[in-house]
């Protein structure tokens, strides 16, 4: 495996970041292309937070740069967004996605 790894988004994409990793930054992202989010959706960060509880279960809000994005914003080139899980989902990885996790690694 190429030992450089990515600090943001090549233009033309955004980052979801599901599973933030300390040790391996960013973790476990999504790369987006932007030129596609309209084709699918008219409200993008919606589209985020579905894919988040679609491939791993959480639920939370939308954040870029620490600041809440609300769903009917739209998505900016090149921007990192993350999924800030609520209370109603832990957050908690189960052992089979942990799993996925390692295995995409």
């Amino acid at each position: 495996m190429d030992e450089t790894t990515a600090t943001a988004p090549i233009a033309g994409y955004i980052w979801l970041i599901l599973v933030p990793v300390p040790e391996s930054p960013p973790g476990l992202y999504l790369n987006i292309p932007t030129f596609k989010l309209p084709t699918l959706c008219i409200r993008p960060v919606k589209l985020l937070r579905f894919l988040a509880y679609a491939i791993l279960g959480l639920e939370g809000c939308i954040r870029c740069n620490g600041n809440l994005v609300q769903d009917d914003e739209g998505v900016e080139d090149g921007a990192v967004y993350e999924i800030k899980c609520s209370d109603s989902s832990s957050g908690e990885l189960t052992p089979s996605v942990l799993v996925l996790f390692i295995n995409l690694r």
